[in-house]
């Protein structure tokens, strides 16, 4: 092999690497994010994100468990006689 084909598959492998490093990232995907169940364990939305979504702000899972703590964060309860 020639210096430069094998300057070019080690850059090569090495960004491979690098993208299937980046592809799991460690949060479990959750199909409620009202009620949140990993490993069949409860979870509050609170210590979901403290658990799996520190310096992780980007993911798709922690955005909808924010979104859905933002919404039961307004939903309050009525009043007896309103």
């Amino acid at each position: 092999m020639k210096p430069f084909q094998m300057k070019f598959l080690a850059t090569a492998t090495l960004i491979f690497v690098w993208v299937l490093a980046g592809c799991s990232d460690g949060v479990p995907k959750v199909d409620d994010p009202h009620a949140i169940l990993v490993d069949g364990k409860k979870m509050t939305p609170a210590a979901f994100l403290q658990t799996y979504c520190t310096a992780k702000g980007n993911n798709e899972t922690c955005l909808k468990v924010v979104q859905a703590m933002r919404s039961d964060a307004t939903k309050g309860v009525i009043p007896k006689g309103w």
